[in-house]
């Protein structure tokens, strides 16, 4: 049976991620990417952030996966998700400059992609077994 309560957060989860991906690309997809609101970038990050934060926790990798293992994925996931959201303010611009910034955000997204998956193959090859 489905959590109403993680089947939701996932889905959330999964919007603000496209929305993410979207604003970060599409000045490499369209020659002129028009944003609507400046401040999409960092609301969506800040519930992708909100609801990865509650998608881990709700996975309990305590009870679901072999001792010794979880510390490394938790530190993989909450590493993508504070990376991310800082990727995701304005302070990215301040730091590396404007014009650097989609450059560095989209490096940011590609790499909390490969991170990410690379987290849920840890996770999956180190659960518990249910015999």
């Amino acid at each position: 049976m489905v959590q109403f309560d993680i089947f939701v957060s996932r889905a959330i989860h999964m919007v603000a991620g496209g929305l993410t991906v979207g604003i970060v690309f599409g000045p490499y997809l369209f020659q002129e990417a028009v944003l609507v609101n400046p401040k999409l970038p960092m609301v969506a990050a800040l519930f992708m952030f909100i609801t990865g934060c509650f998608n881990a926790a709700a996975l309990r990798p305590a009870k679901t996966m072999q001792k010794g293992s979880q510390n490394l994925w938790r530190i993989l996931v909450y590493a993508i998700k504070i990376a991310l959201l800082l990727t995701c303010t304005p302070l990215t611009d301040r730091v590396v400059g404007k014009e650097a910034a989609v450059d560095f955000r989209a490096g940011a997204i590609l790499l909390s992609i490969l991170v990410g998956t690379a987290a849920k193959f840890y996770r999956e090859s180190n659960m518990v077994s249910r015999s």
